[in-house]
């Protein structure tokens, strides 16, 4: 147990390895530091393959205001460990992973990120509040269950999902008061959201579409089921391509200032309409 400052990040490169917090753990990242604190896998890009791996019972604290760049150790992109943002935990190239009892706090980018080829991770019992981007972004993830979540007061979006992340599931999520959307999604097929909330969105609670004008990235056969969106600067559910097969079932919309369901292409959303309620009060 205890309180403890970063100067680099962690890392957990080889198969087969746990980090578990004996009591009450915290890890901070030390003033402009400008690193993650956590990454799996290989900082190398692109990574080579890491399986099984297990962290638990740690709070993870970016101390965002005091770091300077996004990116580790220079501007994003410009060579060597400069691919790699700055989030709480960063996922690259793992397979069967357990994360559980988690926080990531008030990170320079994201909280968690996974990327570069993952599959059947597990994230369970996760808080991720006051990020400067997303509390959780995925991208080339598959197979994989992110469940009990608390995604809150980001300044982007509670989750980001784009670039070849199919075939996971979300269960049991709280997203309140990001700044941007609820879920952000493009180029996403074949994901199961389930008990979802969201509340008081500074955009739209939830937000498909293509990029840009790449018909084939736009999400396909996403279901939502339990959905309940209480306030929304936005749109409730905002559809902006005309991806087939995506199925809202069971939802609530209220306090919602642009339209409870918005489709570019009408009848594009397969709508549960029996079990879909819409309180319109603005």
């Amino acid at each position: 147990p205890g309180k403890y400052k970063a100067n680099r990040p962690i890392i957990m490169n080889r198969s087969g390895v746990s980090l578990r917090g004996l009591g009450k753990v915290v890890i901070t990242l030390a003033d402009y530091a400008n690193s993650p604190l956590l990454i799996l896998g290989h900082v190398e890009t692109p990574p080579e393959p890491v399986f099984d791996l297990k962290v638990s019972n740690i709070v993870f604290r970016g101390n965002r205001s005091n770091q300077s760049l996004e990116c580790w150790g220079g501007p994003c992109d410009s060579g060597g460990v400069t691919d790699i943002r700055n989030n709480g935990i960063t996922i690259r190239g793992v397979h069967r992973a357990l994360l559980t009892k988690i926080k990531t706090l008030s990170m320079r980018s994201g909280g968690i990120v996974t990327e570069k080829l993952c599959s059947e991770l597990t994230i369970d019992h996760w808080v991720s509040k006051d990020n400067y981007f997303d509390g959780f972004a995925g991208y080339e993830t598959t197979e994989s269950t992110f469940q009990n979540l608390d995604l809150s007061e980001n300044m982007g979006a509670g989750i980001s999902l784009d670039i070849q992340f199919h075939g996971n599931t979300f269960r049991n999520v709280r997203m309140r008061k990001n700044m941007d959307v609820g879920i952000f999604m493009r180029d996403s097929n074949d994901n199961g959201f389930h008990n979802l909330k969201s509340n008081d969105s500074g955009n739209h609670a939830i937000f498909l579409s293509q990029v840009d004008d790449q018909v084939d990235t736009a999400p396909m056969n996403n279901t939502f089921e339990n959905l309940d969106v209480d306030g929304a600067k936005g749109d409730g559910f905002y559809l902006n391509s005309p991806g087939s097969g995506n199925k809202l079932i069971n939802a609530k919309f209220k306090n919602v200032r642009g339209e409870n369901i918005f489709e570019s292409v009408p009848g594009s959303l397969l709508v549960s309409q029996g079990r879909t309620r819409c309180e319109d009060l603005f």
